[in-house]
């Protein structure tokens, strides 16, 4: 009854699917063919995959007003299905809840992803991260939150992930956000110079599970490839790191005029070339 034409958004948690709940999802694309948001979430992927993937893998390939999609991996054939999706703009993609076949080098060439606004990818490794987007052949989104269970044991994987970016997204990227939940990488910049080749960026939060050693220099060269930077995060550090002083600051600010949002950790105590008695601070060397 609640499956009429008229549905356009739905949320469905599922446990256990029974015969009657599949036949169901079944007929969702000629029940409700207006459908443009859908977040599908499982308490028990390797069952729900197994047994109910076919029958909604139907339904979703009829859905072409689908613009927000949540989902559990579906395996090379489901995403294969998900990317002729041409109204599909929003998608939440998360790999920890599947076949797991992207654990290995994939040798798969999937078409990809032409014009997405958001993509989230949750993965348990980096690795199966860095597995999947080399299996497409293009990958064009605005936005990209990637949410991994652990840090990398190695920096080589980071910048390999980061490397792919540009290659897969060419210039369209504009957001993008790296979490790790566990664990802790010590990053330096040339592990995120791979990201100056995305040069329209906006925003750049890496920060949870990242601990970045990084001096004034470093810094300004790094945000020098984005002039139309407006917010920066990047994450805390540990004792005894290359830490950003007050000079590296304000050359940041004169490098991204746009910038509205800045986390960063400043060593306050080393003030050499500011005077602390003005008011506003007049740059010796420009006289700004």
């Amino acid at each position: 009854m609640a499956f009429a034409p008229s549905l356009l958004s739905l949320d469905i948690r599922i446990s256990s699917p029974s015969s009657t709940f599949l036949s169901v999802i079944s007929s969702l694309g000629t029940l409700c063919p207006h459908l443009q948001d859908i977040n599908l979430v499982t308490y028990e992927p390797s069952k729900v995959f197994h047994k109910g993937s076919p029958f909604i893998l139907q339904p979703l390939s009829q859905l072409q007003n689908l613009h927000t999609l949540s989902i559990w991996d579906l395996g090379n054939q489901g995403i294969g299905h998900i990317m002729q999706l041409q109204a599909l703009r929003s998608l939440s993609l998360d790999l920890r809840e599947g076949p797991s076949i992207w654990g290995s080098q994939s040798h798969l060439q999937l078409p990809g992803f032409h014009d997405l606004e958001f993509f989230r990818l949750s993965a348990n490794k980096l690795e199966d991260a860095l597995n999947f987007l080399n299996s497409l052949q293009v990958f064009r989104s605005k936005e990209i939150i990637a949410c991994f269970d652990s840090a990398p044991s190695s920096n080589l994987i980071l910048t390999k992930f980061l490397a792919i970016l540009p290659q897969k997204c060419d210039d369209n990227l504009e957001r993008f956000t790296l979490k790790f939940l566990s664990g802790n990488v010590q990053t330096h910049p040339d592990d995120l110079m791979p990201l100056q080749a995305c040069h329209n960026l906006t925003q750049l939060h890496i920060r949870h599970g990242c601990d970045t050693s990084i001096s004034d220099a470093e810094l300004c060269q790094m945000v020098s490839a984005w002039p139309k930077l407006e917010a920066l995060s990047i994450g805390g550090l540990s004792i005894g790191n290359t830490i950003i002083t007050f000079r590296g600051l304000i050359d940041l600010l004169r490098l991204c005029p746009s910038l509205t949002s800045l986390s960063l950790v400043i060593d306050a105590t080393k003030l050499d070339g500011i005077d602390t008695n003005c008011e506003g601070y007049e740059d010796e060397r420009s006289g700004n």
